[in-house]
């Protein structure tokens, strides 16, 4: 994701709250529970659906002290962005506050361990842990965190984000309480596209709206551009004549085939072609090629679990996504 990109999610996300207003309430709950002595939570669900801005809304929520009631309201834990809160936590000022994430270049082995170093330090005030994109964490990196969530004292709340939860380690998984964020609906996606201007729009609001799948992270990426030129190269890619197919493709796989955000608007579009495809089949058709297409979208859905697959056998998985996707829209 651009610089570009991730300022416009931060203009978008200023002051508000898309969606999700049930877990909030789940979380504000969980957090009155007095009993509880410490907290592991998990919030998983697709790329740039909120999880991680959730996530500092209520890190910064606990850090203000301001009171929770049972009547609080999804408002309560948005901070103005001026506010001291906000800058202490965006500046890492607070002494009882620990982050591991891509922004603060600590997603490694080193990362864990200054983790492991700061725990171990007693503080009167509750202290909190945020850990962003978990699953990118190596095993070694995971293992290590498995100790501070066994080693953690009273008043410690260590918050996660993952894409999906079973793609970390089964023991993290069993500490932890999990909230699946789902795919925002039409009208939260509305809502936080209402900022951007029609005219610096150069995508149909509905047809993006309806290509992101419930993700605003996906909207703002195509609109600055980062994936859209992708996007229109697979669209004349696919309707290309066959001989030049092949050739086309390779080209393709050799400039696209490369980063996260890259694997995930590919096995997107990939999937929504194949939706289309399957409503406008007519009955009768072939079993041999409906079954094709099925056994495609299973394993497209299985690269969307793990893309780190992806990453490493990225070029040869493009191409044979699109070998099959062409000769089913082809009927070849």
């Amino acid at each position: 994701m651009s610089a570009k990109t991730e300022q416009n999610i931060k203009d978008i996300n200023k002051n508000s709250l898309y969606g999700h207003m049930d877990i909030v309430q789940d979380m504000l709950r969980d957090w009155r529970n007095t009993e509880k002595v410490n907290y592991v939570w998990l919030l998983s669900g697709i790329s740039g659906v909120g999880k991680s801005h959730l996530s500092r809304l209520f890190i910064k929520y606990i850090l203000s002290s301001q009171e929770a009631t049972e009547t609080s309201s999804t408002a309560s834990i948005i901070l103005d962005d001026e506010s001291i809160v906000h800058s202490k936590v965006s500046t890492n000022s607070y002494l009882n506050y620990y982050e591991i994430s891509k922004e603060r270049g600590n997603q490694n082995i080193s990362g864990v361990r200054d983790l492991l170093e700061w725990n171990m330090v007693k503080l009167e005030d509750w202290k909190i842990i945020f850990i962003d994109s978990t699953e990118d964490l190596n095993k070694s990196c995971q293992n290590a965190l498995l100790k501070v969530l066994e080693e953690s004292s009273v008043k410690t709340i260590i918050i996660m984000t993952s894409e999906r939860g079973d793609m970390l380690l089964p023991t993290i998984l069993s500490r932890s309480r999990e909230w699946h964020l789902s795919p925002l609906s039409t009208t939260d996606m509305q809502a936080g596209l209402s900022s951007i201007s029609k005219e610096d729009c150069v995508i149909d609001i509905n047809e993006l709206i309806s290509f992101s799948e419930g993700s605003l992270g996906t909207a703002i990426s195509l609109l600055d551009g980062d994936t859209l030129p992708m996007i229109e190269e697979l669209e004349v890619l696919i309707d290309s004549p066959t001989k030049d197919f092949n050739i086309n493709a390779l080209n393709f796989c050799s400039k696209y085939a490369k980063g996260k955000e890259m694997h995930r608007e590919f096995l997107s579009w990939a999937v929504k072609k194949i939706r289309e495809d399957l409503i406008s089949t007519q009955s009768g058709e072939e079993v041999e090629r409906l079954s094709r297409t099925y056994e495609l979208y299973k394993d497209i859905i299985d690269y969307k679990k793990s893309i780190t697959v992806l990453s490493l056998k990225g070029s040869s998985i493009y191409y044979e996504i699109l070998v099959k996707l062409y000769n089913i829209l082809k009927k070849n």
